[in-house]
């Protein structure tokens, strides 16, 4: 009994000196160093995994094929690569803008974007393609890292150094540098929106969420942010500001608002399939980790996974509903709010390749800001966050599945497991007062 009582106490004080850490644990620096400490061990198991055991090669596991380019654009159209390196998703891009139907030129591949990125992009033509990847890459490079270094204007230069640095050899951010992918202006913009947001510009703000909408749709979810402000001003502003943009854009290029929409869905739809080969290939989605517990889980939870998997769409809609619902609630804290939004947004899709969690980086301003809660929740969401960023794209098990496949979707869960009943107990907590608050009084 007295051993019991021993262990009881023992437990009971760690958890006590766990509460006072992580109630003075510094978050920011806490999510630096561990993204350190996972960049250098996801390196070192590609390292060893492509030159040891010779499963692909380093550049593959980190993004793609050095030699690929673009398929299906016209001969002429394809320049000098860089050695073997085409930058191919940025040339495809560039190559779709200069045509008159980016959805329906004869010999070309439809574009898989929005007609007002290829407006975007287009300005790149005016220089040769070698300078035009290089301003690319470092307009890519400047606008996700400088605003997420004046957002730490408080801090020295060193300790801002530090917090920022690491990001530069994220996995999302080497993949979206490697390819050229237009992610990187699209994160961007929406940084530049959060970074307003922060600083009390919501019509700024506004003004750059819907540019980064325009140019690929799913950052219209930021505009959540100005229902939850209830500001309605920065609001409209935001939504006159996309539908400016994507009806200009139909202006400049042919084929119509209706055909060009169509076209375009068409193109979206290439990415929703249920097919295992197709989910387990590159993919960092939930979907995709429902494609790995069918084929490397279990025996008794494959039944489940692949009902996840037919009816992904609907339990989709219904997690975008519920984050949305808490989104828009004032008693969810802003960290988490944005936190919902942009794990929907880099995993609910179907298929998400490795580009597309580079909207983490506003989770990451969040952060930066000081706006996450202190607590253990926040401590082990923050060490989360920093493994989903990490590099894991060296093949594990015995169906050689990349770990992030595997990996990504877990954190992911794992972070909305530690934030949502907070924000839910709040909720329950105001609704509750409200009501208690219109009941009528007792008649005396």
């Amino acid at each position: 009994m007295d051993s019991l009582n021993t262990i009881t106490d023992r437990v009971s004080l760690l958890r006590q000196r766990w509460t006072a850490a992580a109630a003075d644990t510094d978050l920011a620096r806490l999510f630096a160093a561990w993204l350190v400490v996972f960049v250098l061990a996801g390196l070192a198991a590609t390292f060893v995994a492509s030159q040891y055991f010779q499963d692909g090669s380093f550049g593959s596991m980190i993004s793609y094929k050095s030699a690929d380019r673009p398929g299906r654009l016209w001969l002429q159209m394809y320049p000098q690569p860089f050695g073997i390196h085409y930058f191919g998703d940025f040339l495809d891009t560039l190559r779709h803008s200069q045509v008159n139907q980016p959805f329906a030129t004869p010999g070309m591949s439809p574009v898989g974007y929005p007609l007002f990125s290829l407006l975007v992009i287009a300005p790149f033509d005016l220089v040769g393609y070698a300078t035009a990847v290089k301003l690319f890459l470092l307009l890519t490079a400047t606008l996700l890292l400088v605003p997420l270094w004046r957002l730490l204007d408080g801090r020295t230069a060193t300790d801002r150094l530090l917090l920022v640095a690491p990001l530069a050899v994220s996995a999302p951010l080497l993949v979206t540098l490697d390819r050229g992918n237009l992610q990187g202006l699209v994160v961007g913009f929406a940084l530049l929106g959060m970074c307003s947001f922060l600083r009390g510009n919501r019509v700024g703000a506004g003004f750059w969420f819907a540019i980064a909408a325009a140019m690929k749709v799913y950052p219209v979810l930021l505009l959540l942010l100005l229902v939850r402000a209830r500001d309605w001003r920065a609001l409209g502003v935001g939504v006159l500001t996309g539908l400016t943009a994507t009806w200009i854009s139909f202006r400049v290029y042919d084929g119509g608002i209706f055909e060009n929409s169509e076209a375009l869905w068409d193109s979206v739809n290439r990415f929703r399939s249920e097919s295992l080969d197709v989910l387990l290939t590159r993919n960092h989605s939930f979907k995709g980790g429902l494609a790995t517990l069918v084929v490397s889980g279990p025996d008794w939870i494959d039944g489940i996974a692949r009902w996840g998997i037919d009816h992904y769409d609907t339990l989709l809609g219904l997690t975008a509903l519920g984050a949305a619902l808490l989104v828009v609630s004032p008693t969810t804290r802003l960290f988490n709010a944005v936190t919902y939004l942009m794990l929907l947004i880099s995993f609910g899709v179907g298929v998400s390749f490795g580009y597309v969690p580079v909207f983490l980086f506003l989770v990451v301003a969040l952060l930066y800001a000081g706006q996450a809660e202190q607590g253990r929740s926040a401590v082990v969401a923050t060490v989360a966050l920093a493994l989903l960023l990490a590099p894991k794209g060296f093949p594990v098990g015995g169906h050689s599945i990349p770990l992030f496949t595997y990996l990504d979707p877990a954190a992911a869960t794992m972070i909305v497991l530690l934030l949502v009943p907070g924000d839910v107990r709040r909720l329950v907590q105001q609704l509750r007062r409200r009501v208690s608050d219109n009941s009528p009084a007792p008649v005396a």
